[in-house]
Parts: C-alpha cells; sequence; structure tokens
C-alpha cells in the first residue's frame, strides 16, 4: 500500500502531497524532505530518473521527470515495479498536464488542487494493493 505520495519541484518546495497512512508520518516528513534535497542534486547530475531506497520498515520510490520528482512511500511487501510503474504513469500525466505552469511555478500549490483527485483516484486513496513480493 502507498502510505505518502509527495510531488516536488526543482526548486525544493513541495507541489502536492497526499497522506494515505499515519503509520510513518513522523518519520516520513524530515526524511522525505532531506532525501528529496539530495536526490535533486543527485538526480540532476547523473541523469538518474528512478530510485529505489529500502528500508527496514518500507520503501521509498523517487522517479524524476524533467524538473519535477516524486517521492513515495509504501510497504516492504509490495513489488517494487508495479509500484514504480504506476508512480511514474502518474508523474508522467502530472508533468504533461502542468508542464507550461512548472517552468515557471511561483508556489502557489492551489494551481495542482485538481490532480489530487486524480492521485487518489490513481491510488485508490492509498489503498490500492501490489502483488507480494516472492
Amino acid at each position: 500500500m502507498i502510505h505518502n505520495i509527495i510531488i516536488y519541484h526543482q526548486n525544493g518546495l513541495a507541489m502536492i502531497t497526499r497522506q494515505y497512512r499515519d503509520k510513518f508520518s513522523s518519520v516520513l516528513s524530515g526524511l522525505l524532505t532531506t532525501l528529496m534535497d539530495s536526490s535533486v542534486e543527485y538526480n540532476t547530475e547523473k541523469k538518474i530518473e528512478k530510485k529505489v531506497i529500502e528500508l527496514d520498515l518500507f520503501n521509498l520510490s523517487l522517479i524524476k521527470r524533467k524538473n519535477v520528482i516524486l517521492i513515495a512511500s509504501t510497504d516492504k511487501e509490495d513489488d517494487l515495479k508495479q509500484v514504480n510503474e504506476l508512480l511514474n504513469i502518474i508523474l508522467k500525466q502530472f508533468v504533461k498536464n502542468y508542464s507550461e505552469i512548472i517552468e515557471n511555478w511561483t508556489g502557489d500549490t492551489r494551481t495542482f488542487k485538481e490532480f489530487e483527485t486524480i492521485i487518489d483516484r490513481q491510488l485508490k486513496k492509498g489503498k490500492i494493493r501490489f502483488k507480494t513480493k516472492k
């Protein structure tokens, strides 16, 4: 299951934040921001588009497309390939829908409010089930 999903602009500001589980919220808040900061630099230099960080309690998926990074936390048991495929679809659609706005975005998150519904629908409000890893 998806616990959290955050879409960041390359400037470090969160554009969209969706939280579906409180399970790790206290840990994730600072961790995701720290990871995002380091991943922006890392991804820009290496041109890496996808990265998975497997932690003891959950997995973090980072996907970069143009100047936007999506970070999501998921259950350890979730199939990472399936998770990343769906997250990539979401990010691709976000960039397609808002590419012109993203270029000159000044920090107003209300611009993307409508897309939160699309994310919720795609992820079934975090309740989407992925095959268990074998």
